[in-house]
C-alpha cells in the first residue's frame, strides 16, 4: 500500500489547510483504513456517567442544557458509538456564568472564554473532561441564535432543540437529528464529523449532503 510521505503530508497541513476549530482537515484515504488505535488525548474522556452528572449539576437550579455535538449523536442513536473528548452545550446566554460556577463546584475552571460564541472548561486542571458551553440568545419563538463573531451567527430552531436521546441510560434533552445535520454545514469536517454525518442520515433515511456523500 503507498502512504504519502511524511514530508509530503507535512506540506500539506503546514499550508493553513486545517479546519476554522484548528484541526486538520480529513485524511487522505489510504490513511483513513489504517487501524491506529483510539484518538490521542491529553485530558480524560468525558464519559456518559460524567455527561450526566454535568446535566443534573446545571438542572437542579432550573437550567435546561441542551446536548449538542458528538454526545447529541449517541443520545438519538441510543448508544455510544466512539469516545468523547468533550461534551456541547447549548444554554440560555444569561445562564453562562451560573453555569461556570456550578461546574467550579465539581472541579471544572475556564481554560478559553471566547464568549459570546463559546466557553471551555476543564476538570482536574486540564487533565480532566472537558465541556463546551454555547450561549444562545433566545427571540419570542423560542429560536437560540449564537453569536459566532464578525456579524455572523447561527440560529438553533426552537423544534430542534427539543430533541430526545438516551445517554448511559438516562433519557437527555439533545438536538434533534435534522439540526444535527444543519450543524454540519459550512466548514471543513474531520473524520469524527463524516462518521457523526453518515450515523445521522442513516438513522433519517436520506442521502449524505456534500462533502459527507463521498
Amino acid at each position: 500500500m503507498h502512504l504519502p510521505r511524511h514530508d509530503q503530508w507535512t506540506a500539506c497541513t503546514s499550508d493553513g489547510l486545517y479546519r476554522p476549530d484548528g484541526r486538520y482537515l480529513r485524511l487522505p484515504p489510504e490513511l483513513r483504513r489504517l487501524d491506529c488505535g483510539p484518538p490521542l488525548r491529553f485530558h480524560d474522556d468525558m464519559t456518559a456517567v460524567e455527561v450526566i452528572a454535568v446535566l443534573e449539576l446545571l438542572a437542579a437550579p432550573g437550567m435546561e442544557p441542551v446536548v449538542d455535538g458528538g454526545w447529541a449523536v449517541d443520545a438519538v442513536l441510543g448508544r455510544q458509538t466512539r469516545n468523547h473528548g468533550d461534551l456541547d452545550l447549548c444554554l440560555d446566554g444569561d445562564q453562562v456564568d451560573g453555569a461556570i460556577h456550578l461546574l467550579g463546584k465539581r472541579g471544572y475552571a475556564v481554560t478559553e472564554d471566547g464568549r459570546p460564541t463559546r466557553v471551555e472548561l476543564r476538570s482536574r486542571g486540564g487533565l480532566g473532561p472537558q465541556v463546551d458551553i454555547h450561549p444562545l440568545l433566545f427571540d419570542l419563538d423560542g429560536n437560540g441564535i449564537q453569536d459566532l463573531g464578525k456579524g455572523s451567527s447561527f440560529t438553533y430552531a426552537a423544534t430542534g432543540l427539543a430533541g430526545a436521546g438516551i445517554v448511559g441510560g438516562r433519557q437527555v434533552r439533545c438536538l434533534t437529528p435534522e439540526l444535527q445535520l444543519a450543524c454540519h454545514r459550512g466548514y471543513e469536517p474531520d473524520e469524527d464529523d463524516y462518521d457523526d454525518v453518515l450515523a445521522l442520515t442513516a438513522l433519517l433515511g436520506v442521502e449524505p449532503m456534500p462533502p459527507f456523500d463521498r
